[in-house]
């Protein structure tokens, strides 16, 4: 499927980044990678696999330093961390597959999408960016990866995705700290090179009650490609895949089939700005 570099080609680099959340019950059409938001791991998809339709691979991508990789050193630029993961799909099955990144794994999704095409491979059938602007105008006004321990948690518990609980266990944050400090390094500093624009269709998910993306930010993402862009807005904050999951599943799958009939026919699709029901 990929044609990379020998370096790259390593099942044992793929077992470690890419977490087999559910398998078909019937051989799969399509492969799902779902990247996390910083502080997160594969398993924060693991919910979906009882809404995804059973031809349907998802798959979660696990950072350096948690779950099976929680002895990797974290990393701390989103280039470095997409050429990685790049690298590991050298031995994907070759079937049609989608990127799935919320808030800097969309950041991520984005760059494995760019360093793909740079190298020639089989590219995405379609790339959704949730939870973040296009990465060529986003900015992070206030960036905290380098700031003092309280006032990074004190973020953390505005964004309400790290269980309070957690953010009150000295030895836990300990542990966990320097790959959240990473994660947040990487999506706050990264600047997108300048590149010819992708040629794969883009969806945008957002909250409408997000108050670190706007409406405009995530209509921006049709900057980045030369194919077709929509947006899709959902009931909720930041973290709304965590409280509408059927919602945005649903409206996922219209998206992923709609992808998937326009690549077996060859047709660039038309996507419909249908509201999420």
């Amino acid at each position: 499927m990929f044609s990379l570099e020998t370096r790259d080609r390593s099942p044992e680099m793929a077992g470690r980044c890419f977490v087999r959340l559910q398998e078909p019950s019937i051989p799969p059409r399509l492969q799902l990678y779902c990247l996390p938001y910083a502080g997160g791991s594969a398993r924060v998809f693991q919910s979906w696999r009882d809404i995804l339709p059973h031809d349907t691979a998802l798959i979660g991508v696990e950072y350096p330093g948690r779950g099976r990789r929680i002895s990797e050193r974290a990393i701390d630029r989103i280039d470095i961390l997409a050429s990685q993961l790049v690298g590991a799909l050298a031995d994907a099955p070759p079937i049609p597959y989608a990127l799935f990144g919320h808030s800097m794994g969309a950041l991520t999704a984005f760059e494995m999408a760019h360093q793909l095409s740079n190298r020639g491979a089989s590219l995405p059938i379609l790339l959704i960016v949730s939870g973040h602007g296009a990465a060529s105008v986003s900015s992070v006004d206030n960036p905290v990866h380098a700031s003092p321990d309280d006032e990074f948690l004190g973020r953390l518990r505005k964004l309400n995705a790290t269980p309070p609980e957690v953010l009150e266990m000295p030895e836990l944050l300990e542990l966990i700290m320097p790959f959240l400090r990473a994660d947040f390094r990487a999506a706050e500093t990264y600047v997108p090179a300048k590149r010819p624009k992708l040629d794969i269709p883009i969806v945008a998910y957002g909250g409408l009650l997000d108050p670190d993306v706007s409406r405009a930010e995530l209509l921006a993402w049709a900057n980045e490609t030369t194919a077709p862009c929509a947006v899709r807005m959902f009931p909720g904050d930041h973290f709304f895949l965590q409280t509408a999951p059927d919602n945005v599943v649903g409206t996922l799958v219209r998206d992923l089939t709609q992808a998937l009939h326009a690549s077996v026919s060859r047709v660039t699709p038309g996507l419909s700005q249908c509201a999420p029901q």
